[in-house]
């Protein structure tokens, strides 16, 4: 019962973390014997904007907000549309 509960509670974890964009996300409540030998943990430094990149930033932003406006009463965005949202919202991340 207790595993039932945990992987309840992973797989909604699991759910969101796929959200972000991962293609493959498994959950385990344990790992076999000996799986996590030699694993480590690895701490990631952001890297710094380049010059260019925080006014890029701000155009995206600003064209994906125009685009939003345009069409917030629209029942269903145009292909373009839509496809121009993914490839922002795609460059954003």
């Amino acid at each position: 019962m207790l595993d039932s509960l945990a992987a309840a509670k992973l797989k909604a974890e699991a759910e969101k973390i796929a959200a972000w964009g991962w293609k493959w996300v498994e959950l385990n409540v344990d790992f076999p014997y000996g799986h996590t030998h030699r694993l480590r943990q690895l701490d990631g430094t952001p890297a710094d904007l380049t010059a260019e990149e925080p006014s890029t930033i701000e155009a995206s932003q600003t064209e994906y907000a125009k685009l939003e406006a345009e069409y917030q009463d629209a029942d269903e965005l145009p292909d373009e549309v839509d496809a121009r949202l993914g490839e922002i919202e795609t460059a954003l991340a």
